[in-house]
């Protein structure tokens, strides 16, 4: 008794048909990681996930959206960014720099006061 399929002959699979299933199996999952990237919720600040208790693999789930954690998985969750830490220690001081150019010459100033003819001039009063 004969096959159904005797007359089908198998696929040679030449270099040309390997190279376009690659190709389309990397737009397809190109594809798919942009759709999953767009369907994150951007403003979200917590990020919740839960933890294998066996293998201790993580699995980023939204509660939103109805995300659960599994039987054997614990929650966990953490923000994007952390608290601030505590001020450091102050550093030590740097070593002196080298002197700079000498600058341009300034403006001339205004006219001093005039003396009194015969007379020093004195800061004090006179008494």
């Amino acid at each position: 008794m004969t096959s159904v399929f005797a007359h089908l002959k198998p696929a040679a699979l030449t270099k040309p048909r390997v190279t376009a299933v690659a190709i389309g199996a990397l737009v397809a999952l190109g594809g798919s990681m942009l759709v999953a990237s767009a369907a994150e919720p951007a403003a979200t600040t917590v990020i919740h996930a839960c933890v294998d208790r066996t293998f201790g693999d993580v699995r980023v789930i939204d509660p939103s959206k109805g995300g659960n954690c599994r039987f054997y998985e614990n929650p966990t969750s953490w923000n994007q960014q952390g608290p601030q830490g505590p001020i450091g220690a102050t550093g030590a001081a740097g070593a002196t720099g080298p002197a700079g150019a000498t600058g341009p010459q300034g403006v001339a100033g205004p006219q001093g006061c005039a003396r009194r003819a015969g007379r020093p001039w004195s800061a004090g009063s006179e008494g």
